[in-house]
């Protein structure tokens, strides 16, 4: 069991490395329990084609998060934005309806992320029309993330409290990475 989270955490660092390398970097933003990391890949003119994004659990304890909503706001398990300089607008489709379901069964979906790792999610960016339009001119492109979790009822922050289930409860912001595009 350990073999293979210390080989995921060799391979994030080492891309980490590589990725430092990049034109302009800010720190992360450590929030509460945990860490939003950005790492761009598949670089066309200078930009990147594809983002991943790691919420790292920075805890000393075993945290449960849900897969949050990636790019549109309003999620009920979190939310992942991606964030550009020159701004650019993602379209969101229009939400469909769910019941409720109780908030231990749901839980109990999320991904157990021991203190450490993370949970693991990429935009590809020909996905988001209107960021894959404005990079095609020539310019500087500033990419951040920022990830808001899931927002709960008095009674469902009670539930998990009750059965020792921590969650996500603050925003986390990634670094930012600035690129320029040349022609």
């Amino acid at each position: 069991m350990l073999k293979p989270l210390v080989a995921s955490t060799v391979l994030v660092l080492i891309s980490m490395l590589g990725f430092c390398q990049s034109p302009s970097e800010s720190p992360p933003q450590q929030s509460g329990n945990l860490e939003m990391r950005i790492e761009p890949h598949d670089f066309v003119s200078s930009i990147p084609q594809v983002f991943f994004f790691y919420l790292v659990n920075t805890s000393s304890h075993d945290l449960r998060i849900p897969r949050p909503a990636i790019g549109c706001p309003g999620g009920r398990d979190g939310v992942l934005l991606l964030k550009t300089l020159p701004l650019a607008n993602h379209k969101c489709p229009t939400g469909n309806i769910t019941l409720p379901t109780p908030i231990l069964i749901r839980a109990m979906n999320w991904k157990l992320l021991h203190p450490g790792e993370s949970l693991d999610l990429a935009i590809v960016i020909s996905q988001w029309d209107s960021i894959k339009r404005f990079q095609q001119v020539p310019g500087t492109y500033e990419f951040w993330a920022e990830y808001t979790p899931p927002s709960f009822s008095a009674s469902d922050r009670e539930a998990l409290d009750a059965a020792g289930i921590d969650y996500p409860r603050i925003k986390a912001s990634s670094a930012h990475v600035t690129f320029n595009k040349k022609h």
